[in-house]
């Protein structure tokens, strides 16, 4: 796991057949080690927190280091709600079973450089955010059916290791990531202007 937390604030990033996320609430599967090792050096050089930067600055590092593409999607989660999302070719999360109308962007490492798209979301308290890779909807039947986007919004809901054992069962064909978030409010008091109390 790769914190980059700032008080309240929350950012996830999944990443084809990897995650990287923090969060009280997440249940993740785990990823291919190299995978999520290459990705987590990527990020020591990016400081920003905004999820368009984010995602620019991995397709500058990956473009001409990865053959084919990456595709990944980046939110950054705040303790009252709010949401920023940023998408290089991932299928849009879903909350409370519903899929997200997010930008899909360009998969990460085909083109040198690309301005992501940022589309900002206030959710309710107590949402359940659901956010998978490819490898779900791509999962296909011994008769060559694709699992698809209907049957993953119905089991948007049901947890990260139920959806990917759906999948799995169904017929997986490619690599799969699920990651599942609870809004909730942060606990910890803050004070206005930033900082928090002493104790």
């Amino acid at each position: 796991m790769l914190s980059r937390a700032s008080g309240p604030l929350m950012l996830a990033l999944l990443l084809g057949a990897s995650l990287m996320g923090i969060s009280l609430h997440a249940q993740a599967l785990p990823a291919p080690a190299e995978t999520v090792s290459a990705i987590m050096g990527a990020l020591r050089g990016c400081s920003s927190q905004s999820p368009a930067e984010i995602l620019g600055y991995l397709n500058r590092v990956l473009h001409g280091q990865v053959s084919g593409f990456v595709t990944c999607c980046v939110a950054l989660d705040a303790a009252d709600g709010a949401m920023i999302h940023a998408n290089a070719g991932n299928p849009a999360p879903y909350c409370n079973g519903r899929e997200m109308v997010v930008a899909s962007g360009i998969p990460l490492g085909l083109v040198a450089e690309v301005a992501y798209e940022e589309t900002g979301f206030q959710l309710p308290l107590s949402s359940l955010l659901t956010f998978v890779s490819d490898g779900i909807v791509v999962a296909r039947s011994t008769s060559g059916e694709l699992f698809g986007f209907e049957r993953t919004a119905s089991i948007s809901s049901s947890g990260a290791v139920a959806i990917a054992q759906a999948a799995q069962a169904f017929g997986q064909d490619d690599d799969i990531t699920v990651l599942t978030i609870t809004m909730e409010p942060s606990s910890a008091e803050v004070i206005p202007g930033g900082g928090r109390p002493n104790r």
